[in-house]
């Protein structure tokens, strides 16, 4: 979920309706993302039972539906023993060359455990009549460890170093300093990155299934040749995804 702040997200449909939430528990350090889906089948079919019944002058029973309910345990939090950066030294497994960051932490023995992997960059932003640190600058990232899985964002899971001392790697693309104008015209400048900041998120099991099989449909649409893809939930009673996540940081001054 959102390690910074609230946000929420949804649609409305004629048969159905669908809202995501997500939002910090513990700001950068531990949050939660919650999402379900409302469909009107049950309530457009009591009204088509029920004008049908009144058509014939009898009495309909419509069962409605039960509570939804779902439950998740907090992993445990995971922290960063090392972290170090080097320019231009890492080769992704797409064969593309970049800056190279190494993260070193221990993992939790005895239980399955998912990572989620970010690195941020900090830059100084030049207004015209102030400056401040931004540290919330979007980062290319890339895996260089093989048993990390791009999902559009990093996740790696414990099943091969269980209980040990691992070290990952990942390639990044820094943002190079530079400028931009808003709709006034007032004109920003950034600067090179100064710092990065490496994020080590521990995940449930039901999070990591459920960035695996939305990937796998995103892949996978358009193609008639592929096997559909059901995108994982763990809402009994209802259609949606419940999840915990928290975060370990490490800062890396450039």
């Amino acid at each position: 979920g959102n390690m910074e702040e609230f946000k929420g997200e949804g649609s409305l449909g004629a048969i159905s309706s669908k809202l995501t939430l997500e939002g910090p528990i513990i700001k950068d350090k531990a949050s939660f993302i919650v999402s379900g889906r409302r469909t009107y089948v049950d309530l457009l079919a009591r009204l088509a039972v029920r004008s049908q019944a009144r058509e014939e002058g009898n009495e309909a029973d419509i069962p409605t539906y039960g509570s939804i309910e779902s439950t998740q345990q907090l992993p445990t939090k995971v922290n960063i023993i090392n972290a170090s950066y080097e320019a231009n030294a890492g080769v992704d497994i797409y064969g593309e060359r970049g800056d190279e960051v190494t993260i070193e932490f221990q993992d939790p023995a005895g239980e399955q455990n998912y990572y989620q992997l970010n690195v941020w960059s900090s830059h100084t932003i030049e207004e015209p009549d102030t400056s401040y640190i931004s540290d919330v600058f979007w980062t290319n990232i890339s895996p260089i460890d093989p048993i990390i899985e791009d999902l559009r964002q990093l996740y790696l899971t414990d099943a091969s170093f269980d209980g040990e001392t691992y070290t990952t790697r990942v390639r990044i693309d820094l943002t190079e300093e530079g400028s931009w104008e808003d709709a006034e015209g007032t004109v920003f400048t950034y600067s090179a990155a100064e710092k990065i900041t490496v994020q080590l998120t521990s995940i449930s099991k039901d999070e990591f299934l459920y960035q695996k099989t939305v990937s796998a449909y995103i892949d996978n649409d358009g193609n008639p040749f592929a096997e559909p893809v059901v995108i994982h939930e763990n809402i009994e009673g209802g259609s949606g995804i419940f999840t915990l996540s928290i975060t370990d940081e490490f800062p890396i001054d450039l």
